[in-house]
């Protein structure tokens, strides 16, 4: 007896301390910039550098879902067009260092919205594709169920038989009913994903003199880092946005 008391105290035990970590809030990243600036956009800090290629702003969104999320907006202020390409912006993770050039920890590139843009169409065929299979095996049970009931026709059925038959098709529709539920669901986020990656992230894009562009751009986020800049490249260009993270 005192062998299984102790057994159930050791269970309960485990099932609280996993109830707690279950419960245990994540953690909220922020980041504060480390750069002066007066110019703000509906609470958020807006970062300009300039040359004579290009000005520059960058302002942190979020950081949400793994993935820090930042607002890119070029201007072209050369007598010469560029190219902005999103495999040309980056995240360092550094180790300030007095009167020296800072520690370089690691290095995260910014997602890339090609490569986002074709595993989510790869996803939508696959979605598309299971649906279809599911649509032919429902359709292939309902005629297999027709067929049984018209070869039965005239045959004499206890009472019990005719309301097992009816609960059968009743489950039968209500599988078909959430599973067109659940598709319907999928291929919704989907498409707003793609259409995410699609027009609001920025996407590899050649400008003019004087032209604009701007979108959004999605760094994993660094976890343990404390000190970090974006990088952001044109040409012969690099431009440091330096943020100090803070763990809320």
């Amino acid at each position: 007896m005192a062998n299984i008391i102790k057994i159930l105290s050791v269970f309960a035990l485990f099932c609280f301390s996993l109830l707690q970590i279950n419960c245990a809030s994540a953690p909220v990243y922020r980041l504060q910039s480390e750069e002066n600036s007066d110019e703000w956009y509906y609470g958020r800090k807006v970062i300009t550098k300039e040359d004579n290629l290009a000005s520059v702003k960058l302002t942190f969104e979020d950081a949400s879902d793994g993935n820090y999320t930042f607002y890119l907006d070029v201007q072209n202020t050369s007598d010469q067009k560029f190219t902005i390409d999103p495999s040309n912006i980056y995240l360092e993770t550094y180790k300030p260092q007095k009167d020296q050039e800072p520690l370089i920890i690691s290095r995260i590139h910014a997602l890339d919205p090609e490569a986002r843009i074709l595993k989510i169409d790869k996803e939508i065929n696959s979605a598309n594709s299971s649906e279809n299979t599911r649509r032919g095996v429902s359709c292939f049970l309902s005629a297999v169920d027709l067929v049984g009931t018209v070869a039965t026709v005239g045959e004499k059925k206890s009472k019990e038989e005719v309301e097992e038959k009816k609960r059968e098709r009743e489950n039968r529709q209500i599988a078909d009913e959430n599973a067109e539920n659940d598709y319907d669901k999928k291929l919704n986020d989907l498409n707003n994903k793609r259409d995410y990656w699609q027009n609001d992230a920025l996407r590899k894009i050649t400008i003019s003199p004087d032209q604009k562009a701007g979108g959004f751009i999605t760094i994993p986020i660094a976890a343990n880092a404390l000190f970090l800049r974006v990088v952001v490249e044109i040409n012969s260009s690099k431009y440091f946005f330096n943020y100090k993270q803070e763990t809320r």
